[in-house]
């Protein structure tokens, strides 16, 4: 592998292209880590509000229906291309497809196998909490946002400390039923 060109390291010290991504370059500890640390809507929100916070909060909002897995996991090829805002993704079909063959490689390595309804459960869930996101954590309180469902009825109030979001991302990988023998 040309570890220069086309190549990232990842939190534990893999060295993977991104945009080839294989089971093997892929670890729940890199994926918790980075998640983490990386600000939803580009760094837009009024405080920092981790990628990992939400797909927990996601998962939690699935937590009975047996797709908990696949809800914590929905983003998780954000740790390897990064958080794209919803505009880029869907005026850059390069990013929206190379964003599903990571997370195609990602479920794989995990088993994680979703039909049409888990798949669309997730999606409606994931828009009811960017409904509340917009509300309780953006400038405009989601005023100027376009077909937004109505959002959860209680405030949102982000984890402050990214330390206890990748230490609860990995408890709940677990008890969802998540298993990586790269696993630190």
């Amino acid at each position: 592998m040309d570890k220069g060109k086309g190549c990232m390291e990842t939190f534990t010290g893999r060295m993977v292209n991104p945009m080839k991504l294989k089971e093997g370059d892929i670890c729940i500890e890199d994926i918790a880590h980075s998640l983490s640390l990386i600000c939803r809507y580009n760094g837009h929100c009024r405080v920092f509000y981790s990628v990992a916070d939400h797909s927990i909060r996601v998962a939690r909002m699935l937590e009975g229906s047996g797709w908990e897995l696949g809800a914590l996991m929905h983003d998780s090829a954000e740790a390897y291309l990064g958080d794209f805002i919803r505009p880029l993704k869907y005026n850059l079909p390069d990013v929206l497809e190379a964003e599903d063959e990571a997370l195609r490689v990602i479920f794989s390595k995990y088993g994680i196998d979703l039909n049409l309804r888990a798949t669309q459960s997730i999606k409606d869930m994931d828009n009811i909490l960017i409904a509340t996101e917009a509300r309780d954590l953006m400038s405009s309180g989601g005023k100027e946002w376009d077909n937004l469902p109505k959002p959860l009825a209680g405030r949102l109030v982000p984890y402050p400390d990214y330390q206890w979001v990748k230490g609860r991302f990995l408890k709940l990988f677990r008890e969802y039923g998540g298993k990586d023998a790269t696993l630190i």
